[in-house]
């Protein structure tokens, strides 16, 4: 079996002028990590004053979650 491991994107933004107040934080699924580049991009390019930043990571995959399930049982 082929397993479909999709890239995760994590935008993290804040305010210069009060960054402990405003900082957000929002992720999405990609099919992969040219898809997740550019939504990245695109993000960052309507920030709107907003200091941004983003990362693009092989989202977990199954045998991983499991992995940390078992470790979690111990």
């Amino acid at each position: 079996m082929i397993e479909f491991v999709p890239y995760l994107l994590i935008l993290i933004g804040w305010q210069p002028a009060d960054v402990d107040g405003s900082m957000s934080l929002a992720q999405s699924l990609h099919p992969n990590e040219r898809a997740c580049e550019q939504a990245g991009e695109q993000a960052l390019a309507s920030g709107e004053g907003a200091s941004q930043r983003y990362f693009c990571l092989l989202a977990p995959t199954s045998q991983d979650i499991d992995a940390l399930w078992q470790e979690q049982k111990r």
